[in-house]
């Protein structure tokens, strides 16, 4: 695992635990609001 998927479950992880839900119902919010493809297609520019 690279140091970037690393840290992209790292901040799903706080994230989730922050909004008090579980990481998969955020991942799944996050999958149809593109937020993951945002996250590693527009990072660095």
């Amino acid at each position: 695992m690279t140091a970037e998927h690393e840290f992209y479950l790292y901040l799903l992880e706080c994230y989730a635990a922050y909004k008090n839900k579980p990481t998969g119902e955020v991942l799944e919010e996050w999958d149809l609001l593109n937020i993951s493809d945002f996250i590693f297609n527009k990072r660095g520019g």
